[in-house]
């Protein structure tokens, strides 16, 4: 937006061919395909796939461990899929949170430090908010890769063990109390989730 109005007949103070020259073009292309990445990503059957197998590998770590591991997953798809954050989004959280209702965990607050973990896209630099400027020889693509990854691993540890404690005192439990609740949630998450 301020863009174009920095190259706007009247008010603009840019000449118009020079406003052009200094756009980063091939992000601005690559940041509006970011729908269509994510609903190829998300739209291939993978979901389903990997809830078939991540079911028996996450059956004794526990709700904390599963929270961990869930946000750790998340953290490094976000990060790793670049410009495919509504994909991974829903690709984790489609196929996790049955996962975790199935164990008898409270998705509410064993997911939610997954979605904090999620907003964490830009901690490694590929994607399309950081590499906007990297044109501009601000910085290298080495820079934030280690703390970039420090960021998501200590995030995807500490919010998991921060809801764990503190979303009990707030009425959150850890477990679905009881089992008419575990029935409806699997039902309605395909009408929340894409």
């Amino acid at each position: 937006l301020f863009g174009c109005l920095s190259i706007c007949p009247i008010i603009g103070t840019v000449p118009a061919k020079d406003g052009f020259k200094k756009l980063p073009i091939q992000m601005m292309i690559a940041m509006g395909f970011i729908n269509i990445t994510g609903t190829l990503f998300t739209g291939t059957g993978l979901g389903d796939a990997l809830g078939t197998l991540i079911g028996p590998l996450v059956n004794g770590v526990g709700p904390l461990g599963f929270s961990i591991i869930a946000s750790l997953l998340l953290g490094i798809m976000v990060n790793i899929f670049v410009n495919a954050q509504t994909g991974a989004y829903a690709l984790v959280l489609g196929v996790l949170s049955p996962v975790c209702v199935s164990l008898g965990y409270n998705p509410v607050l064993i997911m939610l430090p997954v979605m904090f973990v999620g907003s964490f896209f830009f901690c490694m630099g590929p994607s399309a908010m950081c590499m906007l400027n990297k044109g501009y020889g601000y910085w290298e693509m080495k820079d934030p890769m280690l703390p970039g990854y420090l960021v998501v691993i200590f995030a995807s540890v500490l919010f998991p063990v921060i809801c764990y404690y503190v979303g009990p005192i707030f009425g959150m439990p850890v477990y679905l109390e009881t089992a008419a609740l575990a029935e409806t949630i699997p039902a309605v998450l395909p009408t929340i989730m894409p």
